[in-house]
């Protein structure tokens, strides 16, 4: 390990946090550790779907119109 962190919980987040590593039989730093690998994986909605930007310009019509134009438009089959 190359750091140590001290963090503050809650009475409630403490609870959980030892009952979450008892059930998954690891140990309270590992559900931590864990946890904040996936915190500071998560990307935005942008990154993820960042190939399929684009803009769809569709007329002003009636709400059913535009769904039909978004179907007619899309990729899939």
């Amino acid at each position: 390990m190359k750091a140590t962190l001290t963090v503050r919980l809650t009475e409630w987040q403490a609870k959980e946090l030892e009952e979450a590593a008892r059930r998954l039989g690891k140990t309270t730093s590992e559900v931590v550790r864990a946890a904040l690998d996936a915190a500071l994986a998560e990307r935005t909605i942008a990154e993820r779907a960042g190939y399929y930007k684009g803009e769809l310009k569709l007329s002003n019509k009636s709400k059913s119109d535009w769904r039909g134009q978004l179907r007619d438009r899309n990729w899939r089959p």
